[in-house]
């Protein structure tokens, strides 16, 4: 199925249908989507990556009990899993922008609750036997507030199929234009703990969820009101979503099979690497270590750009997880910062291609009409996989040691590359990368 499938869609702005004008595929970006949608986009979804991690610090913080701060944590991950794809499928039928203003809205009530319950039923769990005092209430909230915080990625990607589509130099400008939003993606998910480890400490655990309250409040129906909204793809009043084919729903299984293992990857590589930090005497420096990994995926990310479009979708994904897979078992030897380092970046090589290439693989073999729905669940195949890997482990990093945490992500290699494999004897008809 060619990306061109769109076409039927509601239309995009007029210059992205025009010819493309020269220059490179970046450059173009700027002239489709206009210069403020980029600090726009990129702040929108800080809150996303603050939820996490703010979640746990704040419930830590009420409760003194990193259970539940944990069981709060995973349940913003699983709110997050089911609320990404409705909220895309929603967008598919009705547009993004009602859909962002009504996340907005919600989510600030949400955090609200979660701030609430967390002091209400903090002190209580606090002074009380854990059995008898749990804070459902705040577990709720936690849960609510994954659902309901914008997925500002999914809905900005399925823009720039919008703006780029029936353009000369479509396939390079959306290359571009997904190599770019993996890149934002991995900025946001360091920036927003960062932001909650610079505020919780020296003001206040509260703050961060406040400040993200801030941001969504603002930001979010900024977004939505930006113009790029109208170039999403979206079904006409009346029209009726195409079905799925089998050969669609067999590539956005894998897709998101191959999503959900690098979501795993991340999260067993971040847990491992605290633990190892912790283990070699350097607890602190254990988030700085692990950058190596995110530092380089943002980098190749917007390599892909450059590769050749007789390098299909399929063969890209297989030979990236290829490299992956060596990479990972590279890093079960690595036995000091120098060596972990390197494995990591090395793991960071083939990471940010397959980011790109999944929601561009994605992006053709969706349904006409269900473009938001696609790129949500394919999000939040990463949000899922991190919550598997946090959890094993951790699990595994306190009963036997941070290697076998690091064993968790060599099997969700060998998953991915086993996703890849299936792509290709499954789909070697899949649209190619179009040419510039």
């Amino acid at each position: 199925m060619s990306a061109s499938r769109v076409d039927s869609l509601s239309p995009a702005p007029k210059n992205s249908s025009s010819p493309a004008p020269s220059g490179s595929a970046f450059s173009a970006l700027g002239r489709l989507a206009g210069p403020a949608f980029f600090p726009l986009a990129l702040i929108a979804r800080v809150p996303l990556g603050m939820l996490t991690i703010g979640s746990i610090t704040f419930v830590v913080s009420t409760t003194g009990s990193y259970t539940a701060g944990g069981i709060a944590a995973a349940l913003v991950g699983v709110g997050s899993a089911i609320g990404s794809p409705l909220a895309g499928a929603i967008s598919d039928a009705r547009g993004q922008r009602g859909v962002l203003l009504a996340l907005s809205l919600l989510h600030v009530i949400s955090l609200a609750l979660l701030l609430f319950f967390g002091f209400t039923e903090g002190a209580q769990f606090a002074q009380s036997d854990a059995t008898t005092a749990a804070p459902w209430m705040t577990w709720l909230s936690a849960l609510l507030a994954g659902a309901t915080c914008a997925q500002v990625g999914p809905m900005s990607r399925s823009r720039w199929v919008g703006l780029t589509n029936g353009r000369t130099t479509q396939g390079r400008e959306l290359n571009a234009a997904l190599g770019y939003e993996s890149t934002v993606d991995e900025i946001t998910f360091a920036l927003g703990p960062a932001i909650v480890g610079i505020v919780a400490a020296p003001i206040t655990p509260w703050m961060p969820l406040v400040i993200s309250g801030i941001i969504t409040a603002i930001l979010v129906p900024a977004f939505a009101m930006h113009r790029t909204a109208l170039a999403a793809p979206r079904r006409e009043k009346g029209q009726v979503a195409a079905k799925w084919t089998m050969r669609q729903r067999v590539g956005v299984a894998l897709a998101s099979i191959t999503m959900v293992g690098l979501g795993t990857i991340f999260g067993s590589t971040a847990s491992g690497t605290l633990a190892f930090a912790d283990e070699h005497g350097i607890a602190s420096g254990g988030g700085l270590i692990y950058a190596a990994l995110g530092s380089v995926s943002a980098l190749t990310a917007l390599s892909v750009v450059a590769w050749p479009a007789s390098f299909t979708f399929t063969s890209r994904w297989l030979a990236a997880a290829i490299v992956l897979v060596p990479a990972t078992l590279f890093l079960q030897f690595a036995d000091n910062v120098v060596l972990v380092v390197i494995a990591l970046a090395c793991i960071g090589l083939p990471i940010g291609p397959i980011l790109v290439t999944m929601f561009a693989f994605g992006n053709t073999v969706t349904p006409q009409g269900r473009l938001g729905f696609v790129m949500g669940l394919l999000a939040s195949g990463i949000t899922i996989g991190t919550s598997i890997g946090n959890s094993l482990a951790g699990y595994f990093a306190d009963t036997i040691g941070y290697t076998a945490s690091y064993q968790i992500a060599l099997v969700a290699a060998f998953v991915i590359l086993a996703a890849a494999a299936c792509a290709v004897l499954t789909s070697r008809h899949y649209s190619k990368p179009q040419s510039a």
